[in-house]
């Protein structure tokens, strides 16, 4: 498999977030750009609720390919094959966000990157 085309194929059995999951929405995005019909992708209504789920599925073999995170395909020794970037977000109350917990991620907020990919974010500097 090299790219989403590569869906269409009636060999390869596919496993697919859940409708309405923003990894699904993504997906249903790239397949409208590119003009493929998902009714010819064979398994795309075999819906996993998360994205580990999705990788078991596919490294127990009922299915050849899905559609998730690197760090699932990773975790159960999968080839990865990047299709898109997606940027997330944390948020949280001011209250939470002052909470032991929330320490490493408040953090991660602060740096110059995610600053600039996210200048309307309320963290301090």
């Amino acid at each position: 498999m090299r790219d989403l085309a590569d869906l269409l194929r009636g060999d390869l059995r596919f496993v697919n977030r859940e409708q309405g999951s923003g990894t699904r929405m993504l997906l249903e995005s790239l397949l409208r750009r590119d003009n493929l019909d998902s009714a010819l992708i064979n398994g795309f209504h075999n819906e996993e609720f998360t994205h580990a789920a999705v990788a078991a599925y596919v490294a127990s073999g009922m299915a050849d390919a899905g559609f998730g995170v690197e760090a699932a395909a990773r975790q159960f020794g999968l080839t990865f094959i990047p299709m898109a970037r997606k940027t997330t977000a944390c948020c949280a109350t001011r209250t939470a966000s002052s909470c032991r917990p929330w320490a490493p991620c408040s953090g991660c907020c602060r740096t110059p990157s995610s600053r600039a990919a996210s200048p309307s974010c309320p963290a301090t500097p």
